[in-house]
């Protein structure tokens, strides 16, 4: 594919006073072929306003069922070779689908490429860093993670998230059910479990901290990574039950970190996920649940009636 059509799928909810940015700097790449989606996840601000401002755009207006429901609707929308994810209150920078694409085209067995993303501050209006650095270029950790439970990489947010639409096909839909607690988490682990991936340090995209961030910088941040690492952990050994030491470390990791804060709510509204997650265990993944248990040192202390 000489010139790929590349989908930009912004995703977004009650963000109208970044909206807009966001979708300039879609429109200001220097990459021509591409289509922008805005998939407004419920809004009850002026969102919507903002977009119809776009005739540039493809927008998609439904009710409010969260993140991995507006990645789903995104992508059934789309037309492209490539899709690049990026988030209402982010940024890209002029060249990063340019750079992306160059990328897949120098690497055809590689199917996901993830960029590192800058951290702007919205209230003193300067960058506050950048996501590590890592070892460049292609990588394949698909027998690590089953082995070792271990990605090997740390990804950055959804706006640094690119993927062949092959690769989407296999992850996507997200799981959507009530009640769910997922994010790009297990978008990004799931894609990297299955197909070699690209890892750049070119800061292709900005990400804004703000007092209105949901998982990057609010008051509930750990509370809610506990809720998304369960609930991953969970629909990832669903998507792919050869990923079960991942999960099961994830899982563990997470009920840990629930202890810690001594947040019980998380583990009671969580109980009957875990309770399902532990049944139909095989011998041998009873032994390892042991041994992370005893690594974790949790203990699950739920009483019976807590969860009415």
């Amino acid at each position: 594919m000489t010139t790929p059509l590349v989908s930009i799928l912004i995703n977004n909810f009650n963000y109208e006073a970044y909206l807009k940015e966001a979708i300039l700097s879609a429109l200001s790449q220097t990459y021509k072929n591409i289509e922008i989606i805005v998939v407004d996840d419920g809004s009850t601000d002026d969102s919507k306003k903002i977009i119809a401002e776009f005739e540039e755009i493809t927008s998609v207006f439904k009710k409010n069922e969260g993140q991995a429901s507006a990645f789903n609707e995104g992508f059934n929308r789309s037309k492209g070779d490539i899709i690049c994810f990026l988030d209402s209150d982010d940024t890209f920078l002029p060249t990063k689908v340019e750079t992306i694409v160059t990328i897949f085209m120098n690497n055809e067995d590689v199917c996901s490429v993830f960029n590192a993303v800058e951290k702007y501050c919205q209230v003193t209006k300067q960058s506050i860093g950048r996501t590590p650095i890592q070892k460049e270029g292609r990588r394949s950790n698909q027998l690590r993670m089953r082995l070792t439970g271990s990605t090997g990489v740390f990804l950055p947010a959804t706006s640094g998230f690119s993927f062949r639409r092959s690769l989407l096909s296999e992850v996507l839909p997200m799981p959507t059910q009530q009640g769910i607690t997922i994010s790009d988490k297990y978008l990004g682990n799931a894609a990297i479990s299955l197909e070699p991936y690209y890892y750049t340090n070119e800061k292709l995209s900005t990400l804004r901290i703000h007092s209105e961030n949901r998982h990057s910088n609010s008051i509930g941040k750990t509370a809610s990574a506990c809720r998304i690492g369960i609930n991953t952990a969970y629909w990832m050994l669903m998507f792919d039950s050869t990923l079960f030491i991942f999960c099961d470390a994830l899982m563990c990791k997470s009920i840990k970190t629930a202890e810690r804060i001594t947040d019980r709510e998380i583990l009671v509204e969580h109980r009957k996920l875990i309770e399902n997650y532990c049944d139909n265990m095989s011998f041998f993944r009873k032994v390892l649940w042991a041994a992370l248990k005893l690594l974790y040192n949790y203990r699950l202390k739920i009483s019976p009636t807590s969860s009415e």
